[in-house]
């Protein structure tokens, strides 16, 4: 496969060629094949990026999510065990064990 930085070196080889002799068709067409080529490529390029952009940031979005369903959990945890203590102040409290031991 011909490389970004091949095509361009061909691109400049073919306008040079061309700039040099501006009557002739042939040089003209290669050079206008060159520019399509090189344009191609560049598109290709891009479309790959934006391609590997895109499941980059997909996948930090599924991390997030699931690091959020961890601290609601956590939370979730948290207030279970604060219930029984808003609701007792004074007296034996029994409260779940977050480790899940028995209380």
């Amino acid at each position: 496969m011909t490389t970004l930085d091949d095509l361009a070196r061909e691109l400049g080889r073919a306008r040079a060629a061309y700039e040099r002799r501006r009557d002739n068709a042939d040089l003209y067409r290669r050079m206008l094949e060159a520019q399509v080529a090189f344009q191609d490529a560049q598109l290709r390029a891009a479309q790959e990026t934006i391609a590997r952009e895109r499941a980059r940031c997909l996948a930090l979005g599924k991390a997030l999510r699931k690091r959020r369903e961890g601290y609601e959990r956590v939370i979730e945890q948290m207030r279970d065990f604060a219930r029984p203590l808003r609701r007792s102040r004074r007296g034996a409290i029994e409260a779940p064990d977050l480790f899940g031991g028995t209380s």
